[in-house]
């Protein structure tokens, strides 16, 4: 076992996870689809990602399958449907209202990612405070 007593404590990271419910108009293939081959390269391309620093963009795909086989073994799934998560990842709150309000949020990314989404069900938002524990397992 690797003591690791001696790693510096790094600072909390905000993470923003922001979940949504397809367009009903959309199969969940579609959806998937469209999210991770068109909106997510948009994202990564986006002239704001750099600038608010974004340290990490993942997209999460719920999969009600494997929700349904972790509820038998005991955890309660959450009390809300969604098709899917992003979760992005800040140096502070500072950098996530640079990145929310900005021009490219509002003209581009946010209408690109209307085209998918429920508007009826709008996006549902968590924002926590991460600390990023890591440790090598050499």
């Amino acid at each position: 076992m690797c003591d690791k007593s001696n790693l510096p404590t790094p600072k909390p990271l905000i993470r923003v996870s922001s979940f949504f419910t397809r367009h009903p108009s959309l199969s969940k293939a579609d959806f998937d689809k469209y999210w991770r081959e068109v909106h997510g390269p948009l994202v990564l391309n986006s002239k704001i990602y750099s600038e608010a620093k974004i340290l990490q963009y993942s997209q999460v795909h719920n999969r009600q399958d494997l929700t349904e086989a972790a509820a038998k073994l005991g955890p309660r799934p959450l009390d809300f449907e969604w098709d899917a998560c992003s979760e992005m990842y800040f140096h502070s709150w500072e950098d996530y209202e640079k990145f929310a309000t900005s021009e490219e949020m509002r003209d581009v990314l946010g209408p690109d990612g209307a085209r998918i989404l429920c508007p009826e069900r709008g996006v549902r938002v968590m924002v926590t405070l991460v600390d990023p524990l890591v440790a090598s397992v050499l």
